[in-house]
């Protein structure tokens, strides 16, 4: 990836260091939390992160850390399990 590519990497993580990267911007940050429901201050919360820190990552003046990025996806697969035990449990009362 290019250094000015305007995209900041996002990491796999693991207990070795990273696995791979995706390219993943500031306004896919934003867009996740919102997708999650989270405002910047609950994602701060849960990350264990000032605001200030969750700020900078969403307008982009800080790359945003390989475990922040897991805990996000983590939380939209949670989501998606979820919705998904949810369809099953209303298909079943029905």
């Amino acid at each position: 990836m290019a250094l000015n590519s305007g995209v900041m990497p996002r990491y796999c993580w693991t207990w070795d260091g990273p696995l791979f990267s995706v390219p993943v911007s500031p306004t896919e940050f934003r867009k996740q939390l919102k997708q999650l429901g989270l405002s910047q201050s609950e994602a701060a919360r849960r990350l264990y992160v000032e605001v200030s820190t969750v700020q900078r990552w969403a307008r982009g003046a800080r790359t945003i850390p390989g475990p922040a990025i897991a805990a996000l996806e983590a939380w939209q697969r949670q989501a998606k399990a979820e919705e998904a035990l949810k369809r099953v449990k209303d298909a079943l009362d029905r």
